[in-house]
């Protein structure tokens, strides 16, 4: 008998465990609180809709699950700068299988650069409009999502309009656009290897005329400010690596902007990018990669159990910061985009007369300046100096300089070959210089040489290289 015991026992145990497991199965799928984070992705449905605001009308797409109920939340996302919502396309989709309605739409496509934010505040409200009218939302549980500059516009719009019943702000700074887009270049340009006499001609000086042209958009936004304003709950999440905004700074200053607020969450997620996809580091950054562990299901399920009615204050600790910001100085006389642009195109002009010159001198048989290799090139290197910095330094700026991966003794190669022909146009000037200084003695003295005289025509190019000199030292062209 015992012996037979011990043999049904583990049978028994197999037997019973089949069965609860199949119990568990048949009954699951019909619990009635059963979440939607099940769906794949073809049980979700897309509507094609129209946000009409201010005279524009904004191409948008709704993102529902197909089998929803009613009264779903809804949540109106804000791109970041420069990015279309096709872009967002994955965050929605993993919203909207947890059982929430999300709009996407399009920012206006005729506008400045960087847009007002007031403008895009009343965008994002109208779209809040649009979804509160839909069916199978619930015209009270209507948020707003906000991704880095749509992390400062989301907060805006909730501190203007109380039909917005919440706010989720993503990889957001707690700085104006211009203190954070400094930061990042300087950031991108460290870990690329540039070395740090160059990080303010590389990374800071077009910034700074930029923003005095007010290319930056709202640089007077306070961020802390807004944030302040804000009374509907507010979740805020930041990123470990973050490179494109101070994260280890920010959610030290909004910690404390929103210390008295009764309703605010601030999370980090650890081993994510300022796109909030899995990296080890934050500069390897690829779209196509998953999202940080956790990401997706901290929004939503900060998002179903809300009740505004109910305190919470609880703020993870800040991510490591290794390079500090710095307030934006104001631009001197000298480092205006006026003063800039004129001394180029006094250069071009003084450079590009050389080849004009020597044509001339030709047609009329007039001697060949013995000089002549070195002016044309010179002016040749100076034409490409002074075109090729700006459009290099452009490139910077426009991509937050994250297109500088590699340099060459400590500075981009292609700084590296501006710098090489900024000393080559030096050495060519310093080269005719003598060679006309020699000339005007061999004068003097009545040795009967034929050097060339100094005319206006071959003095330009002198004129160029004294303009270019002071130019090229303000952009570190000449900085070892």
């Amino acid at each position: 008998m015992s012996c037979a015991r011990k043999q049904l026992r583990p049978t028994a145990v197999v037997l019973l465990t089949a069965l609860c497991l199949a119990l568990a199965w048949s009954v699951l799928p019909a619990r009635a609180d059963a979440t939607p984070s099940d769906l794949a992705p073809s049980e979700l449905v897309t509507e094609e809709v129209t946000v009409p605001s201010d005279g524009a009308a904004l191409d948008g797409t709704l993102v529902i699950p197909q089998d929803h109920a009613v009264d779903l939340p809804g949540l109106v996302m804000i791109t970041g700068a420069g990015g279309m919502r096709q872009d967002y396309t994955a965050e929605a989709e993993e919203l909207a299988r947890s059982g929430i309605a999300v709009l996407l739409y399009d920012k206006r496509p005729t506008q400045r650069p960087a847009m007002s934010f007031d403008v895009l505040a009343a965008d994002a409200l109208a779209a809040v409009d649009l979804l509160s009218d839909h069916e199978a939302t619930d015209p009270d549980r209507i948020g707003v999502w906000g991704h880095s500059e749509g992390a400062w516009v989301a907060p805006l719009a909730a501190s203007e309009s109380d039909e917005v019943a919440f706010v989720v702000a993503v990889a957001g700074s707690a700085y104006s656009p211009d203190r954070s887009q400094l930061w990042s270049n300087r950031v991108h340009l460290t870990h690329a290897g540039v070395r740090e006499s160059l990080l303010a001609p590389l990374g800071e000086r077009l910034s700074r005329m930029l923003v005095d042209l007010d290319a930056y958009g709202d640089v007077d936004h306070d961020p802390l400010a807004t944030m302040g304003a804000v009374t509907q709950p507010i979740l805020i999440v930041a990123a470990e690596h973050d490179r494109s905004v101070p994260a280890g700074e920010s959610v030290g200053l909004l910690r404390d902007a929103l210390a008295e607020h009764p309703h605010h969450t601030i999370r980090v997620v650890a081993d994510a990018d300022h796109g909030m996809r899995h990296s080890e580091d934050g500069f390897d950054v690829d779209r196509s990669a998953p999202f940080a562990a956790g990401y997706p299901d901290l929004v939503t399920e900060w998002i179903h159990p809300l009740d505004p009615a109910e305190p919470v204050a609880s703020v993870d600790e800040a991510p490591e910061q290794d390079t500090s910001t710095e307030p934006v100085a104001a631009l001197s006389w000298f480092e205006t985009s006026g003063a800039h642009a004129t001394a180029v195109l006094l250069m071009l002009v003084c450079f590009a007369s050389m080849p004009v010159t020597m044509l001339v001198r030709r047609i009329r048989r007039r001697p060949r300046d013995p000089s002549r290799w070195w002016l044309l090139s010179g002016s040749a290197a100076g034409i490409g100096v002074a075109l090729g910095t700006p459009v290099y330094l452009f490139t910077i700026v426009m991509s937050g300089a994250s297109t500088v991966t590699t340099t060459v003794l400590g500075r981009p190669l292609p700084w590296l070959v501006l710098q090489l022909l900024a000393s080559f146009l030096v050495v060519a000037a310093l080269v005719v210089a003598t060679s006309r200084v020699r000339a005007a003695r061999a004068n003097r003295a009545g040795s009967g040489s034929t050097a060339v005289p100094i005319t206006w025509g071959l003095s330009l190019p002198t004129l160029g290289a004294a303009l270019f000199v002071p130019w090229a030292t303000l952009w570190g062209l000449f900085t070892i």
